[in-house]
C-alpha cells in the first residue's frame, strides 16, 4: 500500500527524534576524541622535552654545573608547551632543584638518587598546569570549567656515559688496597683510574664514598663489597700498562748544599729557582717563581701557610714528602719551560715517601703530578685538585676528595667522545 501523507509526516518525525536523541552522543564523542588528541600532543611534548632536557644537562657533566644548566636551558627553549617555549628552574648548585636535579642512578633499584653533590644522572620535570610557567594544557575541558584542575607532568632520566679513551690517574703499586676509598671520600677522574696491582683485593671501597671515575681499571681485583659502591664501569683483570714515562730522564738533582727558605710565617716570601733544604710554615704565604725549584727536604705546611707555584715546578729529591694540616695550602700552575716535563708540576722518581694531607689541607694546581714510588694519603677535608697522578698508591678517607681533571697524554686511546643516555 502506498504511504500516504500522514505516514510520511510520521516517519519524519521519528527521525528527528531520533536525531535529537543521537545527536549529543556524537557531539560528546567528538568532543572527548578532541581531547584525548589534545592531551596526547600535551603528554607528547611533556615526554620530548623532558627527554631533551634530561640529555642535554647530563651530557655536559664533565664540564661543571653551569654549563650543564645553560645546555639544558637552550634545550628546553627548543621545545614547546601551552604558553610558548618550556621554561626550566634551577636549583642552586651542584644537586640542582626544581625541574632539574643532580645525583646518582641506582641500576638495582633503577631509581634516580638525589645527591647534594650532584653526578651524572640528570633528572628532568616538564609540567603543564595553571599554576606553572609553562601553562596548562589546551583542553576544552579547562576552558569550559575554569576551575577543573588539569595538569601534565612528564619525568626523565639521562645518565653521563664519559670518553673511556682517556686516562686520569695511574696506581703503579702492588699488594693490597692499592687504591682505598672509604667513608664519606670523593674521587672524581675526567678519565680512567688505573690500579696495576695484581692483588685480588687490589682496590678497597667501604662506607658511602663517591667514585667517579670515567672507568676503573684492575689488573687484579676489587673487594665484592665495594663494587656496588663505583659510580662507573669495572674491568678487572685489565691488561697492565707500563709507566708511560718510564725511562725518560728528570732533571738532574743538583748536588750542592741546599739552602734554607728564610719565611718568618709572615707576609710573602718570594723564592728564585734553585735548590732549597725543604719548606716548614704555619702561616703567611710562599710564592715561587718561574722555573725549577729542588726540594731535598720534606714541605710542611700547617695553620693557614699557603705555598703558591707561579709556573713553576717541584723537583722532590728521595727524602722529600708533603705533608700538609691545619688550612696550609698548594696552589698554582705548573711551568711549561721544563724539557720533556712540560706542564708537570712536581716529580718524585724514588723515595717511596708519604705524601699527606689532613685536616682542611688543599693541593690546588693546574699541572700533573709525576712520582711513581710516592703514596698519596688524603683524611679528614683534605683536598686535591690536578690534571692527573702517577703515583704508587693512593688512600682517601674521611670526607676528604682527590679531583682528576686531565689526561695522561702518551696513554691516550682512540677518541671516544662523552655523551648520554636515558635511563628512565
Amino acid at each position: 500500500m502506498k504511504p500516504t501523507p500522514r505516514h510520511r509526516s510520521r516517519r519524519r518525525g521519528v527521525s528527528s527524534v531520533q536525531v535529537i536523541v543521537v545527536l549529543p552522543s556524537i557531539l560528546m564523542l567528538s568532543w572527548l576524541a578532541i581531547e584525548v588528541g589534545l592531551a596526547l600532543r600535551s603528554v607528547g611534548a611533556a615526554r620530548a622535552g623532558s627527554d631533551a632536557i634530561a640529555l642535554a644537562a647530563a651530557a655536559r657533566f664533565d664540564d661543571g654545573f653551569r654549563a650543564a644548566v645553560a645546555d639544558a636551558q637552550l634545550a628546553a627553549a627548543a621545545n614547546r608547551g601551552p604558553s610558548g617555549p618550556l621554561s626550566v628552574t634551577v636549583g642552586p648548585g651542584p644537586a640542582g632543584g626544581g625541574d632539574l636535579e643532580f645525583g646518582r642512578w641506582d641500576s638495582t633499584a633503577q631509581a634516580f638518587v638525589p645527591d647534594i653533590d650532584g653526578g651524572r644522572a640528570c633528572r628532568a620535570t616538564v609540567r603543564f598546569a595553571a599554576d606553572h610557567p609553562n601553562g596548562a594544557p589546551g583542553l576544552l575541558l579547562s576552558r569550559l570549567f575554569p576551575d577543573a584542575a588539569v595538569a601534565f607532568q612528564r619525568q626523565s632520566v639521562a645518565l653521563y656515559l664519559p670518553p673511556k679513551h682517556l686516562t686520569s690517574a695511574l696506581l703503579l703499586g702492588q699488594g693490597s688496597e692499592a687504591l682505598e676509598v672509604e667513608r664519606a671520600a670523593r674521587l672524581r677522574a675526567t678519565g680512567a683510574v688505573t690500579v696495576l696491582s695484581a692483588d685480588p683485593l687490589a682496590v678497597r671501597i667501604a662506607g658511602a664514598p663517591r667514585v667517579l671515575p670515567a672507568e676503573l681499571r684492575i689488573v687484579g681485583g676489587i673487594d665484592p663489597e665495594g663494587l656496588p659502591l663505583v659510580e662507573a664501569d669495572v674491568a678487572t683483570g685489565y691488561p697492565a700498562p707500563a709507566d708511560p714515562y718510564l725511562g725518560q730522564p728528570l732533571p738532574p738533582l743538583d748536588l750542592i748544599s741546599p739552602a734554607p727558605i728564610d719565611h718568618g710565617n709572615a707576609g710573602i716570601t718570594l723564592v728564585q729557582p734553585g735548590v732549597y733544604a725543604g719548606l716548614q710554615a704555619t702561616n703567611g704565604r710562599v710564592v715561587l717563581l718561574p722555573g725549577l725549584h729542588q726540594f731535598m727536604g720534606p714541605i710542611v705546611l700547617g695553620g693557614d701557610a699557603q705555598l703558591e707555584l707561579q709556573n713553576a715546578t717541584l723537583l722532590l729529591g728521595p727524602d722529600a714528602r708533603f705533608n700538609l694540616s691545619g688550612r696550609g695550602r698548594i696552589s698554582g700552575s705548573a711551568s711549561s719551560d721544563i724539557p720533556e716535563w712540560t706542564d708537570f708540576w712536581v716529580l718524585q722518581e724514588s723515595g717511596g715517601r708519604n705524601w699527606n694531607l689532613r685536616e682542611s689541607a688543599e693541593v690546588d694546581v693546574d699541572g700533573h703530578a709525576y712520582a711513581p714510588t710516592s703514596h698519596l694519603r688524603i683524611e679528614d677535608e683534605g683536598r686535591w685538585l690536578s690534571r692527573t697522578l702517577i703515583a704508587a698508591t693512593a688512600r682517601l678517607r674521611g670526607d676528604s676528595m682527590l679531583r682528576l681533571r686531565g689526561s695522561i697524554g702518551p696513554l691516550e686511546g682512540t677518541p671516544v667522545p662523552g655523551r648520554a643516555r636515558l635511563v628512565r
